[in-house]
């Protein structure tokens, strides 16, 4: 037993009902304010300077939003939260590949 009440269970079970969903990012709609990144109960969300990862981006932005998948729960928060609807959810036969979202150096 796992002490939970029924609604508790209830919340569990549901969310076994979204695991063939996945985040997915459209980069062009990221304006990289780290809303997501702040609401992430798994922090499998973050902001990064470009510099860290220069070998995926070519174009040397100076930071990138990065989703490590395999810690994500799928609650979707990080959905709910973006100003821009930039994060949303999407079954995983339809779902982007687009695992960064890349901000201009402001110049």
């Amino acid at each position: 037993e796992l002490g939970y009440s029924e609604e508790e269970a209830r919340l569990e079970a549901g969310r076994c009902l979204q695991c063939f969903l996945n985040i997915t990012l459209e980069p062009s709609l990221c304006i990289l304010c780290g809303a997501c990144v702040d609401i992430c109960p798994e922090k499998c969300i973050r902001i990064l300077s470009a510099d860290d990862i220069e070998d995926l981006v070519p174009q040397r932005p100076s930071s990138v939003l990065v989703l490590q998948e395999e810690l994500c729960i799928r609650c979707g928060l990080c959905v709910d939260r973006c100003p821009t609807h930039a994060l949303f959810m999407d079954s995983w036969s339809e779902a982007s590949t687009a695992p960064i979202a890349l901000q201009p150096v402001a110049g």
